[in-house]
């Protein structure tokens, strides 16, 4: 089998959820990229709108997410509210599907911006594929498995031009 992404979260950034802009503008909060990092990039060579920020009417603000922990300054328009997911993960019985093992990756929108989910469980395959190759030798090492995969998604994600911070945390779902 093929390990296969199942997203457990969506993005909260207002340029890819407009009922997210519709709510913070319902509030009196404003939504528009940041005019001194669109000139920046743009002097740099790029050519881009800038990401979408969220500001309170009086200016304040400019934070790319509209769902974050602590910013009280932009509470109420940036809230706590999760979105919760429940996905029940089979390890065992006639409705497993596969043999593999399953991981969770949580990271931040420096490589989730530049990392789709499927090129991650891609590379989330091929990493174990190499220590399941390597099982004759011995049983797997999953803190070896996950803390490669941790690193190579960093790694990956700078490759991939990432112009945020990265946190990356793998874990093994035995």
């Amino acid at each position: 089998g093929v390990l296969r992404p199942i997203p457990l979260s969506g993005d909260h950034s207002p340029s890819v959820r407009p009922d997210e802009v519709e709510r913070i503008e319902k509030l009196g909060g404003e939504v528009r990229s940041n005019p001194w990092e669109k000139a920046m990039v743009n002097a740099a060579g790029g050519n881009v709108k800038g990401c979408l920020r969220v500001y309170h009417s009086n200016g304040v603000g400019g934070l790319n997410m509209t769902r974050a922990l602590g910013d009280v300054y932009l509470k109420p328009l940036v809230i706590p509210n999760p979105e919760s997911t429940l996905n029940l993960i089979r390890k065992e019985g006639k409705n497993r599907t596969d043999d593999h093992p399953s991981f969770l990756v949580l990271a931040t929108d420096g490589i989730w911006d530049v990392l789709p989910n499927e090129k991650v469980a891609e590379l989330a395959q091929n990493i174990y594929s190499l220590y399941a190759h390597n099982e004759a030798q011995g049983p797997i090492d999953y803190s070896n498995v996950v803390q490669s995969m941790s690193l190579n998604l960093v790694q990956m994600a700078q490759r991939a031009g990432t112009r945020d911070n990265i946190t990356c945390m793998v874990l093994h779902l035995p």
